[in-house]
């Protein structure tokens, strides 16, 4: 008897609540993993007992905290606004998951901040998973009224749980999660602190980038925030903060990518240079048609096939945080980004960095959305000496291309325009095609609505170098047509398969590529390159096609007009994350131009 009422005690002072909060949460966190990641252990419990422990370890901890509460708490409504909480939290880091392929963090939430004018580029992951959160959490509202709770508060149990979170969270800490190099076994690392201090200090860019570490991706989104600032910590040991100093070593690595030539004080060039960074640009869509067998992208097809072009279709994306904004300092610096989740345009706008537009006399920045990524600063920073804006958002290309083709008239004879496309900006329904096109009944909307901003875009571009070709003054200008990154990650690649292949698109499965269009008088043939190449690649290949061969800082790629340099690279693409990291958060490159 005295066993049955404690018991009974125990369930009508929030053990009934405790347990149905908690399985909601555990069964939550065991469905983002799995959204997220597309696997589950394999495997029974009774055969590989470590493998099961390690995966749902850190399910447990979240689901035992938040469940906690039902033992302290005399309503037991209080579940409903803590579990729509919850559900949002994990809808949004789902969504910003498969768009980015990390978890929100701190950083990522002050910059979200700071992107004045760009729409969300999540939206078009929006699907059945997404909601499946909310869906269990009507099953624990519809089971409310047939949970008993009396007034009575039950500290002891609350404490109980809590002392259970504590041990949890330090073995956690202590003992980190890691998966085995052959990706076939689960076991415990060492303490994740000395590992995020020794591992950095080693130049793994990898751990660097806190939602690519293994530890890090196996908490949950819920308890993301304490293992962000634990793995944060062991960071700013190993790093000293943002801005740090180089050891004599780490000089004389950085000092085998520089040469003895000019900065800033170079010889102005006497022709033009047009660069075009194409929003979320996939070289893929230059091989797609509509149901008639038309090409989606006719002007773009035309310019990759003909003479005077380089073409590459392979052109690996290798932005980070900043995404947009990486991709536009990889493209006129050479160098790559942070390999921290920062970014470098918002971090450290105020360095010295290289760039192409030091060698026109008049050069600027055609950017469509002011404000975004921090052009006001990072202009001047890129060497760039103009920002053409307007007071609003440009949503359509045909009128940023304008503003550029009316700077290059005024300014012809040594100018470098450098022009930001935004109509192929997600949620892609900025501008209204009168050009309709025809698609299958069965085409993901997603996809239909991409291309169909890409149509546009493409006649854009078509118009505009249409005008730069009849024009006699700008005959001898040089045209680079690249993208800013990719846009379609695995998740929704996998999505399009079904389509594709009952249609035979060429999307492809897991990774996407941008391409590289460069249209050039120098170019006397028309050359394609299509082994897998680097976006750190595209200003050599720019400072190649204008003929600088003294500037003293040529990157970390190669020119891809040079095919041996293709099959012969003098660095890694990891070791190239490590020193760029170290070049911009030392502001190197101011010192190295005081030299010359």
């Amino acid at each position: 008897m005295v066993v049955e009422l404690k018991n009974d005690s125990f369930l009508k002072n929030g053990g009934t609540l405790f347990f149905a909060v908690f399985l909601s949460v555990f069964f939550k966190c065991i469905l983002f993993h799995l959204f997220c990641f597309g696997s589950m252990p394999v495997g029974s419990i009774m055969s590989r007992p470590l493998h099961f422990f390690c995966f749902y370890f850190n399910k447990l901890l979240p689901s035992i905290i938040v469940a906690s509460f039902a033992f302290i708490v005399r309503r037991k409504w209080w579940i409903i606004p803590v579990s729509i909480i919850v559900d949002l939290w994990l809808v949004a880091n789902l969504l910003y998951f498969r768009s980015y392929g990390a978890f929100m963090d701190v950083e990522v939430i002050k910059m979200a901040g700071e992107l004045d004018g760009a729409t969300s580029s999540i939206l078009p992951y929006i699907n059945w998973k997404t909601f499946s959160f909310i869906i269990i959490s009507l099953f624990l509202y519809l089971s409310l009224p047939f949970i008993e709770r009396s007034i009575m508060r039950n500290w002891k149990s609350f404490l109980i749980c809590w002392i259970i979170c504590l041990f949890m969270g330090t073995f956690n800490c202590l003992f980190g999660y890691n998966k085995r190099n052959n990706g076939a076994e689960f076991g415990w690392d060492y303490n994740c602190y000395e590992r995020a201090t020794v591992v950095i200090s080693q130049d793994n860019n990898c751990v660097c980038t806190l939602a690519s570490s293994q530890w890090v991706e196996q908490q949950t989104p819920l308890h993301y925030f304490p293992a962000f600032c634990y793995m944060k910590i062991g960071q700013m040991v190993s790093l000293k903060q943002a801005s740090i100093e180089l050891s004599s070593e780490e000089i004389r690595d950085i000092g085998q990518f520089l040469q003895k030539g000019d900065s800033t004080d170079c010889v102005k060039r006497k022709d033009n240079l047009i660069f075009i960074l194409g929003e979320s640009f996939e070289s893929w869509c230059l091989e797609m048609t509509d149901e008639t067998g038309r090409c989606l992208l006719p002007n773009l097809k035309r310019i990759s096939q003909g003479d005077n072009c380089l073409y590459c279709s392979k052109i690996r994306c290798q932005t980070r945080a900043g995404n947009s904004g990486d991709g536009q300092m990889i493209v006129n610096t050479g160098l790559l980004p942070l390999t921290s989740s920062e970014s470098a345009c918002m971090k450290f706008a105020n360095n010295v960095f290289p760039n192409f537009a030091h060698f026109y006399e008049h050069s600027a920045i055609i950017n469509p959305w002011p404000g975004i990524w921090n052009q006001n600063k990072i202009t001047k920073s890129y060497g760039y000496t103009d920002l053409i804006e307007k007071n609003e958002n440009v949503n359509k290309d045909e009128i940023a291309f304008d503003m550029a083709y009316d700077y290059l008239k005024q300014n012809f004879g040594s100018c470098c325009v450098f022009v930001i496309t935004v109509s192929t900006h997600t949620p892609f329904n900025s501008v209204e095609n009168k050009d309709v096109l025809e698609f299958s009944d069965d085409m993901p909307k997603q996809l239909k609505d991409y291309l169909s901003c890409f149509h546009y875009t493409d006649s854009c571009i078509g118009s505009f170098c249409d005008k730069i070709e009849n024009d006699s003054l700008l005959k001898n200008t040089i045209i680079v047509m690249t993208g800013d990154h990719t846009f379609f990650k695995e998740p929704l690649l996998k999505e399009f398969q079904k389509y594709s292949k009952k249609n035979n698109a060429p999307i492809p499965e897991k990774e996407s590529f941008c391409p590289l269009l460069v249209l050039s008088p120098s170019i006397d043939k028309h050359i394609e390159q299509n082994e897998v190449c680097y976006q750190m690649d595209v200003f050599p290949t720019v400072l190649d096609c204008i003929g600088v061969d003294n500037y003293y800082w040529k990157g970390f790629g190669v020119s891809l007009l040079d095919s041996v340099a293709v099959s012969n690279r003098t660095i890694t693409e990891d070791k190239a994350f490590v020193i760029s990291n170290k070049i911009i958060r030392s502001n190197y490159l101011k010192e190295v131009e005081k030299s010359f």
